[in-house]
């Protein structure tokens, strides 16, 4: 079931309550994965939306096999919750965004040539390399991650 879908049948674009699963993907580099996304063609985390249902962590993993192709990955840590109070969709749609991050590895060889609908492009990114976001929230969680990577250093 496509819970978005359903729902913005019946309210449209007016604003409501989307809650998400995204996970901070990281090598042995201590890069992070970064998604260039299909809708705003801006950069961010992987993740998506929770449908009925469905587990955090399993919104999670359906949502970093669909929009990066991984599937040996190991969630390591519970971040945080981000609530961005107000953000457009370029379709018009609008939301207050409940976010449950996650501190994900992988080993897995990623294809950084992986595109599809959702996914235009991947790369790894270091702290200093952070390209323009498609949500000023993940600026937030991206510094509170390396903030605490910093600190266990």
């Amino acid at each position: 079931m496509d819970y978005i879908k359903w729902i913005r049948s019946k309210v449209g674009h007016d604003k409501i309550i989307l809650n998400y699963a995204a996970g901070i993907i990281r090598n042995d580099q201590g890069q992070i994965l970064m998604q260039q996304r299909g809708d705003s063609h801006l950069w961010g985390i992987i993740g998506g939306a929770m449908e009925l249902s469905e587990n955090p962590e399993d919104t999670l993993r359906r949502e970093i096999l669909e929009e990066t192709g991984l599937r040996q990955i190991s969630i390591e840590k519970f971040q945080g919750v981000y609530i961005t109070p107000e953000l457009r969709y370029p379709n018009g749609d609008l939301a207050q965004c409940i976010d449950l991050v996650y501190q994900v590895y992988t080993t897995e060889q990623v294809d950084l040539n992986f595109k599809n609908e959702e996914t235009l492009a991947l790369k790894w990114i270091d702290e200093p390399n952070i390209p323009p976001l498609f949500n000023q929230n993940q600026m937030v969680i991206l510094t509170d991650y390396f903030q605490q990577k910093k600190r266990k250093s």
